[in-house]
């Protein structure tokens, strides 16, 4: 199933461990708009739930999709 997650969603499940649990079955998607309000500005606030959102980023655990993107149910 494809997950589409806002910052409060990832950030939660981040913070309560289960991010992981959710990613080996579900496909985790997560708009650009997200990713910099809990990558980019999380950083720079030094929480540490913002650099495990870009390891798995980077990892591709997590997709970031542009917001024009249009997601099928399918």
């Amino acid at each position: 199933m494809k997950l589409l997650m806002d910052a409060d969603c990832l950030i939660k499940l981040t913070k309560a461990g289960l991010k992981e649990m959710v990613a080996e079955t579900n496909a985790l998607l997560i708009p650009a708009v997200v990713k910099r309000e809990v990558v980019d500005t999380g950083k720079n606030k030094g929480c540490a739930d913002a650099f495990i959102v870009e390891e798995n980023i980077a990892a591709q655990k997590i997709t970031v999709v542009e917001s024009t993107t249009i997601i099928s149910t399918g």
